[in-house]
């Protein structure tokens, strides 16, 4: 099975190889050297993780709800180094209502520095007028993608966390020195706000879902993948 990106909520990919299987880094030695704390999660782990994003590194920013009256909105905010140097962002963008697809668009936004910003120290990226950030620490987040950039589909919503923020130990799957990792901000949260479709908005409400990866194995690769609404599993073959 190959993916590229998130379809489906409260779920993560790890990485296959046919040379390696990997480990999830999880001892005190590693937690110290990446700077985390195992008993609880900082603001700062949810904001720009690979400082330099050469090529074949990438980092998203990915949310998804199951709303009222039959809604489900799911974004990825994806920063990626384009050829040797051009720091690039996109915008992948789905959109349902009552199980019927919408929009399933994948929109190159801008590059570094004029078009788009990623922070440290906490999550806020700006991508043209569309933007993915915290507004207070992990707790709360405003995500705005816009309709002009998006052919007419798009949403203004808040998140805000409603279940502890998690890391299963480092967040780290280690493969013989490259990785993929993993940062849930918002296990659970309720989300309202509205949402645009062909140009018209309708408010919405409901369970909402944030996580956050990075890596430098590449995105076009064989992933194991799991979700639930009350129980999360991570595994790898």
């Amino acid at each position: 099975m190959t993916t590229e990106l998130p379809t489906y909520s409260k779920q993560t990919y790890l990485p296959m190889t046919e040379s390696s299987r990997g480990h999830l880094l999880t001892d005190n030695q590693s937690l110290q050297k990446l700077g985390l704390d195992s008993s609880q999660s900082a603001t700062w782990e949810d904001s720009l993780r690979s400082p330099d994003v050469e090529s074949g590194e990438w980092e998203w920013w990915y949310a998804d709800a199951h709303l009222q009256d039959g809604w489900f909105l799911q974004v990825a905010f994806i920063y990626i180094t384009e050829g040797d140097s051009l720091k690039t962002g996109l915008i992948d963008l789905n959109i349902a209502k009552d199980g019927k697809k919408l929009c399933d668009l994948h929109k190159r936004i801008g590059s570094l520095p004029a078009e788009i910003v990623v922070a440290k120290g906490h999550c806020d990226l700006q991508y043209r007028k569309s933007y993915f950030r915290s507004v207070n620490g992990l707790g709360e987040y405003h995500i705005f993608v816009d309709s002009d950039e998006m052919e007419g589909f798009g949403f203004d919503v808040v998140v805000k966390r409603t279940t502890p923020s998690y890391r299963p130990g480092s967040g780290r799957w280690d493969v013989e020195g490259r990785h993929f990792s993993w940062f849930v901000a918002v296990p659970g949260g309720q989300l309202t706000g509205e949402v645009t479709v062909n140009n018209t908005k309708t408010k919405v409400e409901g369970n909402a879902y944030h996580d956050h990866n990075w890596g430098n194995v590449p995105r076009r690769q064989s992933w194991i993948t799991g979700s639930g609404d009350a129980l999360m599993w991570v595994g790898y073959l």
